[in-house]
């Protein structure tokens, strides 16, 4: 009927959950996870708990669905409060302070928003901080993040009239990081070197189970060593995509020792960093391996299976954009 009116359900409102913390310098941001702070840095803000995978800082909270949030997350609300009164932190990872064999050395590029998807991985020991040791490269001069390293190039460019990539061209700030990586010997107390897109979820205690197998192990470390391709129809003969690149020892001594071969010989300026690091690996004499059912459910590589739920299997996972959906991925991929 027209004339009938549609009454609204419902709708309960739940105040500040108790036992918050007042806001201090550690706090969570309004687009970090806040389940481990359980305080936010807005002081008019109070940390709420929406499921097992995340918490955020509101003005008040709406117990159920929230029509303001993105589609991806849109999941309801339980307004109560994360984790158990006293729960402490984890501390903060230090570069060096993880353990496990092989040994990781982890590197992300750091854009903008970037940065409140790395802080809620940084929170949790997720990504790149579960490596043995980790570098960020950003191109904020002001980043918060620990161990990050100031360097604007990384930034890249779009739109780019006749570029090889769909995505950015962002090769001339990688060409750098691979350059300064490699001259300042980092890499040499490392097995293996990742470099991970920030929404990319990867899990580094399965990565490293999965390089003990005596396919990757064994050549790793023979010659030219190896790099893993991780989609096998990309475009433009493009298969090592850079949502996780994945580069032994050998392989990073190979591309420093073939004394500048990969600026001069290769035409970098319409390339994305990940095309041109398949071609300077291939210019090294890197071998490498297809290792494509396993290693990254890639949502931009052609033929790449659904990414949610993150329960198939794969070492990682990209694209995850927003830190909730990111944060609830790696809890999936670690149940597996």
């Amino acid at each position: 009927d027209e004339n009938s009116t549609t009454m609204a359900p419902d709708v309960q409102t739940t105040s500040s959950p108790t036992a918050t913390t007042a806001p201090t310098a550690n706090c969570s941001d309004t687009a970090e996870d806040c389940t481990h702070t359980r305080c936010c840095l807005n002081s008019n803000m109070t940390c709420y708990e929406k499921n097992q995978y995340w918490s955020g800082c509101l003005p008040s909270c709406e117990i159920g669905i929230h029509l303001e949030d993105e589609l991806s997350v849109r999941t309801p609300w339980s307004c109560g409060t994360p984790t158990k009164p006293g729960a402490v932190a984890p501390k903060v990872p230090s570069p060096g302070d993880a353990t496990g064999s092989p040994s990781l050395f982890c590197f992300a590029a750091c854009i903008n928003d970037d940065e409140a998807l790395l802080r809620s991985q940084m929170h949790k020991r997720a990504g790149i901080f579960g490596c043995n040791d980790y570098r960020i490269f950003s191109n904020r001069d002001d980043s918060q993040l620990p161990n990050a390293q100031f360097m604007p190039q990384v930034a890249g460019t779009k739109g780019v009239v006749g570029a090889l990539t769909a995505t950015w061209v962002n090769a001339p700030g990688f060409v750098i990081i691979w350059e300064t990586l490699a001259n300042d010997g980092t890499f040499l107390r490392f097995e293996w070197m990742v470099k991970a897109d920030p929404d990319c979820v990867f899990v580094p205690g399965k990565l490293r189970q999965h390089l003990r197998e005596p396919q990757f192990a064994s050549p790793a470390n023979v010659g030219t060593g190896i790099y893993l391709k991780n989609c096998a129809a990309g475009p433009r003969g493009l298969q090592l995509f850079g949502s996780i690149e994945v580069v032994s020892k050998n392989a990073v001594l190979a591309m420093k020792n073939a004394n500048g071969l990969c600026r001069t010989k290769i035409d970098f300026s319409l390339m994305g960093e990940d095309m041109w690091l398949q071609k300077c690996l291939d210019l090294s004499r890197v071998t490498p391996i297809g290792d494509y059912g396993r290693l990254v459910a890639d949502g931009y590589c052609p033929g790449a299976p659904p990414l949610e739920p993150c329960i198939k299997g794969f070492l990682a996972y990209h694209p995850m954009k927003l830190p909730e959906q990111w944060l609830k991925c790696w809890h999936e991929a670690n149940s597996v």
